[in-house]
């Protein structure tokens, strides 16, 4: 396939992927989802921390092939596509939203109402 553009260069700020779990069970189930947390943060690192071995990974789970994998985490973690910490990115959620609303012609919502790092902070302290 030819390349025709990334999305990163029109949408610089754009949260590819988030985590999210209503916020009545989070409280409930707090000391569950720091694991939770804890857990992806290791295998963020892990993924980070390990190019060849990453890249072996997704071409067996994704299957494609090694150097496409490579290309694919170099542009991932050069990016950062994904956050080393898994931070989200206010103004990408922002624009997600923003997105989001257009699609299903809604009034955009505030994307702060929505993020709670508490969990997060939590997690990184533990670690």
């Amino acid at each position: 396939m030819n390349v025709l553009g990334y999305y990163k260069d029109y949408f610089p700020n754009y949260q590819l992927t988030v985590m999210s779990v209503k916020r009545v069970w989070a409280e409930k189930n707090r000391p569950l989802l720091i694991r939770f947390i804890k857990g992806a943060l290791r295998a963020n690192r892990w993924l980070f921390s390990n190019r060849e071995a990453a890249s072996e990974f997704f071409a067996k789970e994704i299957q494609m092939s090694p150097e496409m994998a490579r290309k694919g985490w170099d542009y991932y973690t050069s990016n950062r596509i994904w956050h080393p910490n898994l931070e989200l990115n206010g103004d990408g959620m922002k624009l997600a939203l923003e997105i989001l609303a257009e699609e299903t012609k809604a009034a955009p919502q505030d994307a702060t109402q929505y993020i709670d790092r508490s969990y997060l902070q939590q997690a990184l302290k533990e670690l």
